[in-house]
């Protein structure tokens, strides 16, 4: 809608942006809002200096100006419904979609990383993957080499590690666009949502590893790690200054993924039960 609005910066003044703010914070995410801000107001600036425009109209309005972040959600995709979802991504979803899936699901990996895992920083020797510290949805901002399932080793990315073109940069590339990442899987998360009921989002995956790595290896801290967050986060049970002195080798990290993993895929394979709402979907 904002690239239809073809006023000059200076008819924009401050009561237009912070519409416009809350219209995309709204509709987009406030992730979306703040970028947005933070680009009209490196425009504004850049004006200024150039004495084009008298005054930078976004400097009185602050990021969090009048906009209330949502409590975070808690939720996840309920053990039944692992059959219904794993149903779906084996036997309906687009081979990217699946993969994409799968890797949120048993690795807990954010959607920028997922859909910026590049073939480059994969390690076949060592089944590891290199999260560069700028890599987009990294945000600890510190590089972080994160084990590689065996099962997703074995399903995602030693299949595609095998048939890629040597031009090819992406672990899953579009389907749609050539040349690039498989980034946005909202459309197909609609499909699943209209096919068995499940609303879920790239995020509720990561929440339900969590959830079940937990359930898993009964250790918040390991959990904490293979999730990729800050040594200094708090974890329950664990003061932050006591997690900040706790570090795992690759070893532990890989047995505790491998493990999460398989307990996820075994509740997964599990057979739909008989007058589940969406048995038939």
């Amino acid at each position: 809608r904002l690239h239809n609005d073809k006023r000059l910066l200076t008819d924009l003044d401050e009561e237009r942006w912070l519409a416009i703010y809350q219209t995309v914070s709204r509709e987009r995410g406030r992730t979306s809002a703040i970028m947005l801000y933070r680009t009209a107001r490196t425009v504004y600036e850049h004006h200024v200096r150039l004495r084009y425009i008298d005054r930078n109209s976004l400097l009185i309005i602050p990021e969090t100006h009048d906009i209330k972040k949502a409590p975070a959600s808690k939720k996840i995709i309920p053990a039944k419904q692992l059959p219904v979802l794993w149903n779906w991504m084996t036997t309906q979803a687009q081979p990217a979609t699946r993969d994409f899936l799968m890797v949120g699901l048993f690795a807990g990996l954010r959607a920028g990383v997922i859909g910026g895992l590049q073939c480059k920083h994969v390690d076949p020797k060592k089944r590891t993957y290199t999260v560069p510290a700028d890599a987009y949805g990294n945000k600890s901002k510190v590089l972080v080499e994160v084990p590689i399932p065996d099962i997703l080793w074995d399903r995602v990315f030693a299949p595609r590690l095998e048939s890629k073109r040597d031009s090819q940069e992406w672990v899953i590339p579009s389907a749609k666009k050539a040349g690039q990442p498989a980034v946005n899987v909202r459309g197909s998360l609609e499909g699943l949502r209209a096919a068995t009921g499940i609303e879920c989002s790239p995020h509720t995956l990561k929440r339900t590893f969590g959830s079940l790595a937990q359930l898993a290896t009964g250790d918040a801290l390991l959990v904490s790690r293979m999730l990729t967050h800050r040594a200094s986060s708090t974890i329950k049970d664990v003061p932050a200054v006591t997690a900040g002195y706790i570090h795992y080798e690759e070893d532990p990290l890989r047995a505790g993924f491998n493990k999460a993993a398989e307990f996820i895929l075994e509740r997964c394979t599990a057979p739909i039960k008989t007058g589940h709402p969406n048995a038939n979907s």
